[in-house]
């Protein structure tokens, strides 16, 4: 979907089941390029033939300043029951924010946390590309959902691999 002029000047989304981040993201840019090609034959642009407020230092200028740079967020819907089942004095999510990954609950329709499901989004706009934003989001949510894998069997998540990583 594409919406004009909805906290921004265009935003542009995609929704895949499962771990297809980089299909939805194909997605949106086939999106973003088909408008931009039937922008480009129906509105006169600037001299650069840029259709949108574009910095090559900064990335995308937007309305809002939260969104300057790739101005792009990559959002994942995981299940984490145990590993969200743990939040007291669990440090993963103190973790997540250190690989510049934000976790937020996931909220259902009338604004109540559903057990165990969580949101992965990137922290930064500003300083990344859409593809190292798109890798970043998918490793994260692959490296939880093995976490939660290692307690399903019974294992501790400090052992291992990930041992280093959550101190």
């Amino acid at each position: 979907a594409v919406w004009v002029n909805e906290q921004d000047h265009v935003r542009a989304m995609a929704v895949q089941p499962g771990d297809q981040l980089h299909l939805a993201f194909r997605e949106v840019v086939r999106s973003l390029d088909a408008m931009a090609g039937v922008l480009r034959r129906r509105v006169k642009t600037d001299e650069t033939g840029e259709l949108f407020a574009h910095s090559g230092r900064l990335g995308f200028l937007t309305a809002s300043i939260a969104n300057l740079g790739t101005a792009m967020q990559a959002v994942v819907e995981v299940r984490l029951p145990l590993l969200g089942g743990s939040e007291a004095g669990s440090p993963w999510k103190e973790w997540c924010l250190a690989q510049r990954v934000q976790v937020r609950p996931r909220l259902d329709e009338d604004g109540r946390r559903v057990p165990g499901v969580f949101e992965l989004s990137n922290s930064d706009r500003l300083g990344v590309s859409e593809v190292e934003t798109i890798n970043l989001v998918s490793h994260m949510a692959s490296r939880l959902v093995r976490m939660e894998q290692q307690l399903e069997a019974g294992q501790s998540i400090r052992s291992e691999e990930h041992t280093s990583e959550l101190q």
